[in-house]
C-alpha cells in the first residue's frame, strides 16, 4: 500500500491556509487606493522624508506634504512618510481624518510590523467612525 495518497492529502491541508492568505492579500492589494503619488512623475529624492519632517517641524504643511508624497516607492521610509501624511497632515492639522485613511492604509501595507502604524491606523479609524 502506498503512502503517496496521504502525502498528497497531507501537503494539500497544509498548504490550503497559506494559499488563502496570499490570496486575501492579493486581493487587499488590489483593492487599495491609487494615491496621487505612484505616478511616473514621482521625483526621486533622497532625504525627501528628511525634507518633509523638516517642514513639518517649521510648521509648513503643503511643503511637508510636497515632500512627503515624492519619498520613492522603494525608499524605506516610504511607509512611515504615508502614515505622516495620514496622521499628521490630514487627521491632526487639517483636521479631515477621512481624506488620511488611504495613506495610513497603504502605510499599513507596506509596513505591517511597524506599531506606529497601528496606533494611527486605529486613531484615524476612531476619528472617522466616533466623531
Amino acid at each position: 500500500m502506498s503512502n503517496a495518497p496521504i502525502r498528497r492529502r497531507l501537503l494539500a491541508i497544509l498548504l490550503t491556509p497559506l494559499l488563502l492568505a496570499f490570496a486575501a492579500i492579493a486581493i487587499v492589494n488590489a483593492q487599495a487606493p491609487r494615491l496621487p503619488s505612484d505616478g511616473p512623475d514621482v521625483v526621486y529624492i533622497e532625504s525627501a522624508f528628511a525634507l518633509g519632517r523638516a517642514a513639518h517641524d517649521a510648521g509648513d504643511d503643503v511643503a511637508a506634504l510636497y515632500y512627503w508624497r515624492r519619498v520613492a516607492p522603494g525608499d524605506p521610509d516610504r511607509a512611515r512618510a504615508l502614515r505622516h501624511i495620514g496622521w499628521k497632515i490630514h487627521a491632526r492639522r487639517r483636521a479631515r481624518p477621512a481624506e488620511g485613511v488611504a495613506y495610513v492604509n497603504r502605510s499599513l501595507l507596506l509596513d505591517p510590523f511597524d506599531g506606529n502604524v497601528w496606533q494611527d491606523l486605529v486613531r484615524i479609524y476612531g476619528l472617522v467612525l466616533l466623531p
